[in-house]
């Protein structure tokens, strides 16, 4: 190795952001769908860019909507390919705007289905609200970790000091399940978008509504540590990242969870590798 190479390679061995992350994805039908034969509508993507970028989004379409899982769907994918072109900002006072103006696509995107849904089907208009869905998005770069939410579910972010904090606020309306989608008017006064120095994270999650009761405690619905760090420790461990995400959605489907909640659940843990 010349001498070039082994700079090169000390250096990265001595920064203090992650070269790589540990990242594992569970998801699993809700009983209430189960039973009334219905199908999971929650979707979930990750992806690593060569630039050490870590994208992780998760969303949730509408109980009520009639294309919930294809509206899930678009807007994970969707997210994964903006990001993928937009690249990361020069500075954290620029990340709320691109990810205002990801957000503004991906509805752009359901809007542009709900208009080819009724062209397939004539007979039956398609609104807006039929492509409801929340969203969740996380991007770590080798300096700052971006989070924007909208609608309900959370990101949690375990600090290096082991403390466990929501890094985005989701919509609380006035009666229970009351929540806010990508496709609603008044989405732009509900998102909820923070910056944290990437250096100071040890742990991401993103879950779903579905997982609240079971991994947040309070009227403030705060973090529950005894569920949280167990599962980004195993998302640490060197053990094949297939068979942890096969574990975690193992989990997700586990008697003791389904007591608690009856909602489609869905989780992505990363950490630090």
């Amino acid at each position: 190795m010349d001498e070039a190479m082994q700079e090169t390679t000390a250096a990265r061995a001595d920064s203090p952001f992650p070269l790589s992350w540990h990242v594992i994805a569970g998801s699993d039908i809700g009983v209430a769908h189960q039973r009334r034969g219905g199908i999971n509508e929650d979707a979930h993507l990750s992806a690593s860019l060569c630039d050490r970028t870590l994208l992780l989004t998760a969303a949730d379409g509408a109980g009520f909507a009639r294309f919930a899982a294809q509206a899930s769907q678009k807007a994970v994918e969707c997210t994964i390919e903006l990001l993928s072109k937009f690249g990361s900002p020069p500075d954290a006072e620029s990340w709320p705007t691109l990810l205002h103006e990801v957000v503004a696509s991906v509805r752009s995107s359901l809007l542009e289905a709900t208009v080819a849904a009724t062209k397939n089907a004539p007979t039956q208009t398609v609104r807006k609200h039929d492509f409801a869905t929340t969203l969740l998005i996380a991007v770590a770069t080798p300096h700052w970790l971006a989070a924007l939410q909208i609608g309900d579910g959370a990101i949690v972010v375990r600090l290096k000091d082991g403390e466990l904090l929501r890094a985005t606020e989701a919509f609380r309306g006035e009666h229970a399940g009351e929540t806010v989608f990508v496709t609603s008017d008044t989405y732009r006064d509900h998102v909820s978008t923070n910056i944290i120095p990437t250096d100071r994270v040890g742990g991401i999650a993103l879950l779903t509504d579905g997982l609240e009761p079971v991994a947040t405690v309070g009227a403030e619905r705060e973090p529950y540590a005894p569920f949280f760090n167990p599962l980004f420790d195993f998302t640490a461990s060197n053990k094949d990242p297939y068979k942890k995400s096969l574990e975690l959605r193992s989990f997700l489907a586990t008697d003791r969870i389904n007591a608690r909640t009856h909602d489609d659940k869905t989780l992505l843990l990363a950490v630090p590798a």
